[in-house]
């Protein structure tokens, strides 16, 4: 199988899991009741996809709520005069 194709199933199927995963259901289980005779390594990869992305996701929130928490403070900082 070429890598190209490869990576497009494994897009569809990690796309799978993360719709199962959105709803609280089990991402594995999702891609191997969608694509039949699919190998549970592969269902538990595009799991793992999936759910890596949605971490990635929460992190970048994180993130961002940090840097706002942190603008916040310094405005208010500047605002008060506590700051030169």
């Amino acid at each position: 199988m070429n890598e190209k194709l490869r990576a497009e199933v494994m897009a569809h199927m990690t796309a799978t899991a993360a719709v199962a995963i959105e709803r609280g259901e089990d991402g594995t289980q999702a891609v191997l009741a969608a694509y039949p005779g699919t190998p549970v390594e592969v269902a538990t990869e595009a799991w793992w996809n999936a759910s890596q992305a949605a971490t990635e996701r929460w992190w970048q929130a994180m993130e961002k709520t940090i840097d706002a928490e942190v603008i916040q403070r310094a405005s208010r900082l500047v605002g008060s005069g506590g700051a030169t």
